[in-house]
């Protein structure tokens, strides 16, 4: 098992992967350094957003799930 820590202006996530003897941490530490990079650089973590109250919360969320689940979107299918 593999457990470290993203760190962005936003937030931090946690990684958790679970390799087996196939693997080597040598590899999974690479995979995640390159995962790190990738992540950082993504828009939604470059700049922690104003906190707002829970209808602004609601909308946004609302939005992001339009989007992720959209076929009319990128990376919709």
């Amino acid at each position: 098992m593999f457990l470290a820590p993203i760190r962005t202006p936003v937030e931090e996530l946690i990684l958790i992967a679970i390799f087996d003897e196939d693997s080597s941490l040598g590899l999974v530490q690479l995979f995640f350094d390159q995962l790190v990079e990738q992540v950082q650089q993504l828009p939604e973590f470059q700049h922690a957003a104003a906190s707002g109250d829970q209808a602004s919360f609601e909308r946004d969320l609302e939005a992001a799930a339009h989007r992720i689940l959209s076929t009319d979107g990128p990376g919709g299918a």
